[in-house]
């Protein structure tokens, strides 16, 4: 169940990013329906700063072998590596065609990513509740 929780999560967050280029994406249903805070309103922060920029996200962050490494019965946490090659940021231009946008040391880069997300049983459901861990680039003991 729990990683039923972490693939519905991610494909809730890979939803609001495909949403990105419209206005609103912070406020995809799928995010409220899988993650809570300070989850949630960590990654609604990101999207409403990226919309006040003009960012938007093309791709999708893959999760590659997740794996439950603890389980209390109310939290678990699972460990995986979350690959994203194919994502990348882009601003709107004023000829119309998309600008990447340059990588930033708060942006994940490219590649494999090493993370360890916390979920917590909501009501008998399991929601993302942090993120624990992330290392851009290094799956190393994920």
């Amino acid at each position: 169940a729990v990683i039923a929780a972490y693939d519905a999560s991610f494909a809730a967050l890979n939803q609001a990013i495909a949403a990105t280029s419209s206005p609103g994406a912070w406020n995809l249903p799928a995010l409220s329906a899988t993650m809570v805070n300070p989850l949630l309103q960590q990654w609604q922060s990101e999207f409403i700063q990226q919309e006040a920029q003009g960012i938007i996200g093309k791709g999708t962050f893959t999760p590659a072998h997740p794996k439950v490494i603890s389980n209390t019965g109310t939290t678990a946490v699972v460990s995986d590596c979350v690959w994203d090659v194919a994502f990348e940021y882009y601003k709107a231009s004023n000829g119309g065609t998309p600008e990447l946008v340059p990588s930033q040391p708060d942006l994940p880069s490219g590649g494999g990513d090493g993370e360890r997300i916390t979920f917590t049983l909501v009501s008998g459901k399991w929601m993302a509740s942090s993120a624990s861990s992330l290392e851009y680039g290094n799956c190393t003991g994920y």
